[in-house]
């Protein structure tokens, strides 16, 4: 029999415990600050294809972004996404697939794991040009609410 990667339904719920994991030692090692020194880091590098395209073509790129990770995640994930006509973009997060995963295995969900979501979208827009501002974040279950724009919030 021959298998390729392909063939997989894609999979990585335990990414998340690892990256959870991963930045509780950061914190306690180095600091908070060296949390978002990390992600900050990592977002410019890893999304830097992404930011050019937001760049170039606006806000509707990051909503394409947005709707295609969700997707991928599957179960345990559910978001809204609303465009309107001032430039700006509003993701609404009911229930993050991430600390859904680890909360239904009795995971703990460490205090800085939220930085996943904040400082990766503030780094996204601020190097695309848009401005974040994220108006909710409940650790308990992920729920969110992030606003990107073009002009300052």
């Amino acid at each position: 029999m021959e298998r390729s990667t392909a063939d997989n339904e894609y999979l990585h719920k335990d990414f998340h415990n690892a990256l959870n994991i991963g930045i509780e030692y950061l914190r306690t090692q180095y600091s908070p600050q060296a949390v978002i020194e990390y992600l900050s880091i990592f977002t410019r590098r890893f999304y830097g294809p992404l930011i050019e395209r937001v760049k170039l073509d606006g806000l509707h790129v990051l909503a394409d972004f947005f709707t295609d990770l969700y997707a991928t995640e599957k179960a345990g994930g559910d978001i809204s996404i609303h465009s309107k006509t001032d430039g700006s973009l509003t993701l609404d997060v009911t229930r993050c697939p991430a600390v859904s995963y680890m909360a239904d295995n009795n995971l703990p969900v460490y205090p800085m794991f939220k930085e996943t979501s904040l400082t990766v979208y503030r780094v996204l827009a601020e190097s695309a040009g848009y401005s974040y501002r994220c108006e909710f974040y409940e650790a308990e279950t992920g729920a969110s609410r992030h606003i990107f724009r073009k002009e300052s919030l």
